[in-house]
């Protein structure tokens, strides 16, 4: 709400005006007391809003970590819910674009996790090439689709610090094949393993 103080002219007394400026002064008091209820300066927080109206809202002051704008809200850390969540639209992946792999390729490394795009696999050559799948995060999934009419073989292998658990061997070498994995805490808890959870037309032993 607007607050307003009472002007002093060049003309009023000095004396006169001593009255008015402590008025003011107690004004200013006031609202400034009323704000810092919820405004710590001091400790750079503010606290008991009943409401807040804006039209973007960020958290995080090296990098965003939350952002919430007009038509869109952008989480960009790990996120913990414990009550349910409704939807009343559809849920998109943020890598839902595909990716086309047809050489002999790493997903992933030591030090990052797999991209979890949905690969497209396919191999027009006489001889095999290898997908090398490095360590996910806990409750990830990745899905690769064979998508040609060709049937070169392309074989999956685990990279460093991760396994393809119970799996010798996992390929796929036609088209329609698919295969889908999940990344599933190890049992010393250090690190995410691989677990075929779905897909058909694949060779595993």
């Amino acid at each position: 709400m607007a607050i307003s103080v009472t002007e002093i002219l060049a003309t009023d007394s000095i004396s006169g005006s001593r009255i008015v400026l402590n008025d003011n002064f107690n004004v200013l008091a006031t609202e400034i007391n009323a704000m810092e209820v919820y405004f710590s300066p001091s400790a750079g927080t503010i606290l008991n809003l009943s409401q807040l109206t804006t039209n973007t809202l960020t958290v995080g002051t090296s990098s965003a970590k939350l952002t919430v704008g007009a038509s869109t809200i952008s989480i960009d850390a790990a996120t913990s819910c414990s009550e349910n969540f409704t939807f009343n639209g559809r849920i998109l992946r943020a890598n839902q674009a595909s990716t086309s792999v047809t050489t002999t390729t790493s997903l992933g490394s030591t030090s990052s996790y797999p991209t979890s795009d949905l690969y497209r696999v396919s191999n027009s050559g006489t001889g095999s090439y290898t997908v090398t799948l490095f360590e996910g995060i806990k409750g990830q999934t990745i899905t690769f689709v064979y998508e040609t009419s060709d049937t070169g073989t392309v074989e999956f292998s685990a990279g460093t610090n991760t396994s393809l658990m119970g799996v010798t061997s996992l390929s796929l070498d036609g088209e329609g094949q698919s295969v889908t994995l999940m990344a599933v805490t190890d049992s010393a808890g250090t690190g995410q393993d691989w677990y075929v959870v779905g897909g058909q037309g694949y060779t595993l032993t």
